[in-house]
């Protein structure tokens, strides 16, 4: 749920856009698409999990390794991670392809943003739902989920509540 899109490059190098944020749950995963307009740069994502203000080798969540003129992977927050707000940086750095997450940099760009660990969902939705062998009387139902079970309600049209329920596990 972030989108800086805006094409310009910080005058100094450094953008501080915590005003934005982005979320997920602990043990949730993060994914995420950059884009980088006419150049090729390295690319590296930390997020300060210990919020003691230096970004270490292990918050270093993603990492190019080569220079790429786009970007997109996934990150997991880590399953024990507390609640709350943490520092996320990103830096696209053209002389680097490991860019580093601080220092001097002739040619790069860093910001900072928000990292909102928050509370999972009380049910989290189930995915991949599939339908099948549908007849007149039957139908075969699959799905994934995180939850240990999940309820659910039978028909044909109508308001929520009207047709005969029951309980499904993943």
């Amino acid at each position: 749920n972030l989108a800086n899109a805006s094409g310009a490059w910080s005058a100094t190098g450094y953008g501080d856009f915590t005003a934005q944020s982005v979320s997920q749950a602990a043990g949730g995963t993060v994914n995420f698409n950059a884009a980088f307009v006419g150049t090729t740069v390295g690319f590296a994502i930390w997020v300060d999990w210990n919020n003691n203000l230096q970004f270490e080798t292990g918050e270093r969540m993603f990492n190019t390794a080569a220079f790429v003129s786009s970007s997109t992977g996934s990150f997991a927050v880590p399953g024990a991670q507390a609640n709350g707000n943490y520092r996320m940086r990103i830096r696209c750095d053209w002389n680097n392809s490991s860019p580093s997450a601080c220092g001097v940099q002739a040619r790069a760009e860093t910001e900072d943003y928000t990292f909102t660990v928050s509370a999972p969902p009380a049910c989290a939705a189930p995915t991949a739902l599939s339908v099948g062998s549908i007849t007149t009387t039957s139908a075969s139902v699959s799905f994934t989920g995180t939850s240990l079970s999940y309820n659910y309600e039978v028909r044909t049209s109508g308001a929520a509540g009207s047709g005969p329920t029951g309980l499904a596990t993943s």
